[in-house]
C-alpha cells in the first residue's frame, strides 16, 4: 500500500503542476473587447448567410469562422472561454467589457460611415 501511496503522488504531482500552470494567459480589456465585437460581427454575418442559404451549417460556419478570429487576435479558445468566463464572474469587469465593445463599435461603424458619406455636400446655388 505504501508503494501505492509513492506512486500515487509520484504521478499526481507532475500533473497537478502542469495543470496549475498551464493556465491560459490573461487577455486585457482593451483586447477583448475588440474579439468581443469580431465575434458579434461574425455572428451577424452567418445569421445573414442563413437568410439567404438554408442549407448552410451555422455551427460549423461559425466555429470555422471563430477559429479564424482567435488566431487573428494570437489567442485560442481556451484563453477566450477562461478569459470571458472571469469577466462574467466578476459583473464590474463584464459591464466595462461590454460597455467597452459597444463603444468600439460605435467608433470603428463611424469611421466605416464617414469614409461612405461625405460630412460636407456641396450646396448648389
Amino acid at each position: 500500500m505504501k508503494h501505492f501511496n509513492k506512486l500515487f503522488v509520484a504521478i499526481s504531482l507532475p500533473i497537478s503542476i502542469v495543470a496549475c500552470t498551464s493556465n491560459p494567459k490573461t487577455i486585457p480589456i482593451n483586447s477583448m473587447k475588440k474579439i468581443v465585437w469580431d465575434l458579434q460581427i461574425a455572428n451577424e454575418y452567418v445569421l445573414d448567410l442563413k437568410t439567404k442559404d438554408s442549407t448552410i451549417n451555422v455551427l460549423k460556419k461559425t466555429d470555422s469562422i471563430f477559429n479564424v478570429i482567435m488566431a487573428t487576435h494570437n489567442t485560442n479558445k481556451q484563453s477566450f472561454l477562461f478569459n470571458y468566463n472571469y469577466y462574467e464572474k466578476n459583473p464590474l469587469l463584464l459591464n466595462e467589457l461590454l460597455d467597452s465593445t459597444a463603444n468600439y463599435g460605435t467608433k470603428k461603424r463611424d469611421t466605416v460611415v464617414n469614409k461612405l458619406v461625405p460630412t460636407s455636400l456641396p450646396i448648389k446655388k
